[in-house]
């Protein structure tokens, strides 16, 4: 009885590391959104795609990341850095690209910094019998119980932000593009950047989706067999 006792509360303390990280586990989400309610201009078709990173190693991951996931969904990309040199993002060169390569949108991405967040998970009280011993004096068996506790567990994320735009362009190269779509994600302690540019291509690509910016992928019809 007494080694079920000692072993209780390590037993306790394991099935809540357990349960933490199971409950806390990476992930990407989108946390705001807008659409221009007066935009009216059929789904895009063929866009460019601008990672404002300063590393160009992330710029070209990202950038190939959005332009997969986009091309699963039936839009024709280009990542910037196969036609744009350096860091331009909205420049009358840039603009005039557009123009000329009949792109109906360019799609930037840019980092807003991170954030590290502290979560305490509580730990736990249980309470277990222990003993059980005779009591003459009442002539019944008696039950002794112990409390034990879980310390309470600290865990520590980081997030990353990131803020995805969607630019009509105008006709003339010397004025801004009209901004149609814009959304901010949060990544939590991704693997890779890698990981971190796919998981937030998928999320933008769900709401440009719902929101009509892109149409959604055609439905491949499967015969049969008695057909």
């Amino acid at each position: 009885m007494k080694l079920v006792s000692r072993l209780a509360p390590r037993l306790a303390l394991f099935a809540g590391l357990v349960l933490a990280a199971a409950g806390c586990g990476s992930g990407t989400q989108l946390t705001n959104v807008w659409r221009d309610p007066n935009d009216a201009a059929p789904p895009l078709k063929k866009v460019v795609v601008i990672a404002a990173k300063r590393d160009e190693l992330r710029k070209r991951v990202w950038e190939d990341a959005f332009a997969r996931e986009l091309r699963g969904s039936g839009v024709e990309v280009t990542p910037a850095y196969t036609v744009l040199e350096g860091d331009v993002v909205d420049t009358t060169a840039a603009r005039q690209l557009l123009l000329d390569g009949g792109y109906d949108a360019v799609v930037v991405v840019r980092s807003q910094g991170k954030d590290t967040r502290t979560n305490i998970i509580p730990g736990t009280t249980q309470t277990k019998a222990v003993d059980t011993y005779y009591d003459p004096f009442w002539h019944q068996f008696r039950t002794v119980y112990e409390e034990t506790r879980t310390p309470d567990i600290e865990e520590t994320e980081h997030v990353y932000f990131n803020d995805t735009s969607v630019f009509r362009p105008a006709s003339d190269p010397t004025q801004k593009g009209r901004l149609v779509w814009a959304g901010t994600t949060e990544s939590v302690d991704p693997a890779s950047s890698e990981e971190a540019a796919k998981a937030t291509a998928q999320q933008v690509i769900l709401s440009l989706q719902a929101n009509g910016v892109i149409g959604k992928p055609a439905r491949i019809e499967v015969p049969d067999d008695d057909e």
